[in-house]
């Protein structure tokens, strides 16, 4: 591998780690945190303001990746991991922005009280599997990208 597609390599690895990290902390520390320490009202006022940073953060790192795979792919005649590498980019973006386009109507289920409880509990629950989906997808374009023979430092 040449020295351009090592280095796309590695920004691959970097970027996914910090979109793993994104997920990971606000899931497994902020939202718990805001609805542990903060009344139902202001909780839900800090994260509606949160999510569409937290998506536009994953759709940043999620072009990133995809533009860094399709360029990687190019330069190595697309082989076949490269090609699933491209392919789950592609998907985990996709996903989340659709995760951000349906904060709205999650929102408005929301505020909407137990006439729309039914909704906004199937909405929330779509955004959370999409969120395990996509990270399950950052996961494994990490190690495909990090597990590339030549990344790997060689001792004499």
């Amino acid at each position: 591998m040449d020295v351009p597609t090592l280095l796309l390599n590695v920004v691959t690895v970097i970027i996914a780690g910090v979109w793993l990290g994104a997920i990971i902390f606000h899931g497994m520390v902020v939202a718990p945190t805001a609805f542990e320490n903060l009344d139902q009202a202001h909780a839900g006022r800090f994260l509606r303001a949160l999510f569409p940073r937290y998506y536009r953060l994953g759709l940043v790192c999620g072009t990133l990746i995809t533009s860094i795979s399709a360029t990687a792919a190019l330069r190595a005649g697309w082989p076949p991991t490269m090609l699933w590498q491209l392919g789950a980019s592609i998907l985990m973006t996709g996903l989340t922005l659709y995760s951000l386009r349906i904060i709205p109507a999650i929102n408005a289920a929301r505020d909407a009280g137990a006439s729309a409880s039914a909704r906004f509990h199937t909405l929330h629950r779509r955004a959370v599997s999409i969120n395990f989906v996509v990270l399950g997808l950052v996961v494994a374009i990490a190690v495909v990208s990090a597990s590339n023979p030549s990344l790997v430092v060689r001792v004499a």
